[in-house]
């Protein structure tokens, strides 16, 4: 990878799998880099590059896969990416059922920082709506709860275009339904 492009990291709905959040498998890897790509076919393999600015581009580490050393997003910020671009990782509920998968495993301290250092506050929100979504609650987790937002923005973009409720604690206009979000835990 790192002889296609020099700044990436393997991320969004290819990181989810590869964390194993998620059973679904993604036909085309995930990059995110600071330079512009295009889409790109290398042997078999499909690639898609997501430009992140530099200031979004953290979170990441390296991992050995099939053989070759690679750089991908640790699992929050794998988290806070697809927050972000619910596009490239399935929808908001494979973000849901990425936290809810890796939720003994997940540093809720990183995530939070994460989700703020991103710079993009609609991300916090859906975070802080999440977890409570999720009933995740513990000492990094109550400080987003605390916090104050202005306006609503969409809890899913990619959701219908119609408000369900207004939430008021998180600044939110509710589009999806906590069934719909959360089809995946089965009942």
């Amino acid at each position: 990878m790192p002889h296609l492009i020099g700044n990436y990291y393997i991320g969004f709905w290819s990181a989810l799998n590869y964390w194993g959040m998620t059973e679904q498998v993604p036909n085309t890897v995930l990059v995110a880099t600071t330079k512009r790509k295009r889409r790109l076919e290398y042997g078999n393999a499909r690639f898609e590059f997501i430009t992140l600015s530099k200031k979004r581009f953290f979170g990441f580490k390296e991992e050995t896969v099939a053989g070759s050393i690679v750089n991908i997003s640790t699992k929050e910020k794998t988290i806070i990416d697809c927050l972000a671009f619910p596009e490239y990782c399935g929808g908001l509920d494979e973000a849901a059922k990425g936290i809810w998968s890796e939720r003994e495993e997940l540093d809720y301290g990183k995530l939070v920082e994460f989700s703020i250092r991103f710079g993009v506050n609609v991300v916090v929100r859906r975070l802080a709506y999440l977890l409570d979504l999720l009933e995740i609650d513990n000492k990094e987790t109550s400080r987003l709860a605390k916090m104050k937002f202005k306006g609503f923005a969409w809890l899913d973009p990619l959701g219908p275009k119609r408000v369900l409720e207004y939430s008021k604690k998180y600044g939110l206009m509710i589009n999806r339904t906590k069934k719909e979000l959360t089809h995946w835990m089965g009942y």
